[in-house]
């Protein structure tokens, strides 16, 4: 009876410990994935407008949401954006620079932007997010993330891509597959971690079980 009594007791534990676990992945969950963008603005070259820019943006840690497209070729006097789908509360970090090409008469623009997504939730528990930027190297915080590649030996007008500003911020429901492939993972890891704890407590209780027997055996 005492051997039933544990058993019972081990398995209630395991019980709600499964139930404190699945509570949490719902919570997890609830919230709707957001698409977060970050523009590039690529300056006028040349008047023809015949050249383009190839920008390139890299994740800091594997723990930061890789973007649909880590490489946009982006026509100059023009503007593109980084898509990137996340799907919980954080901090991101990217760096953004531009692949330099193979024309010599183009001198190529060497900066590199560190980006950082902060993303929060709000009180309806839906996501937002605000995009802050530093050149690498420097103290300077830029207003955007901007290139300028210019023709060796030519005088050189700056023309800014006539765009229109779009908010900083931006919420749209969708599900992408990153996310579910991150909640299919938790769910692994926690079933894994309960039939642990199960296994452990069956071992226990078999040799407290063995250990009891043993000691009647001597009386």
């Amino acid at each position: 009876m005492k051997v039933l009594g544990k058993i019972a007791t081990a398995a209630a534990a395991c019980l709600l410990s499964f139930v404190i676990f699945i509570s949490g992945a719902v919570r997890a969950d609830a919230y709707k994935a957001i698409k977060a963008r970050i523009a590039v603005d690529c300056l006028e070259i040349s008047e023809n407008g015949s050249y383009s820019y190839i920008i390139k943006i890299s994740p800091l840690s594997k723990n930061d949401p890789v973007p649909s497209s880590q490489i946009v070729d982006i026509s100059e006097n023009s503007r593109d954006f980084f898509e990137i789908y996340i799907t919980e509360p954080g901090t991101y970090r990217y760096e953004i620079s531009e692949t330099a090409g193979n024309d010599s008469k183009i001198q190529y623009d060497k900066e590199v932007y560190e980006v950082t997504v902060f993303v929060t939730n709000t009180a309806d528990d839906e996501l937002t997010y605000s995009v802050t930027t530093k050149l690498k190297g420097a103290k300077t915080k830029p207003q955007k993330i901007e290139f300028q590649n210019k023709i060796i030996g030519a005088s050189q007008t700056v023309t800014t891509p006539q765009v229109t500003t779009e908010s900083a911020q931006t919420t749209t429901n969708v599900n992408p597959l990153t996310g579910y492939v991150n909640r299919t993972s938790a769910y692994v890891l926690g079933l894994l971690m309960i039939a642990a704890v199960i296994i452990a407590v069956c071992v226990f209780l078999f040799k407290d079980k063995k250990s009891e027997e043993e000691n009647e055996n001597e009386k």
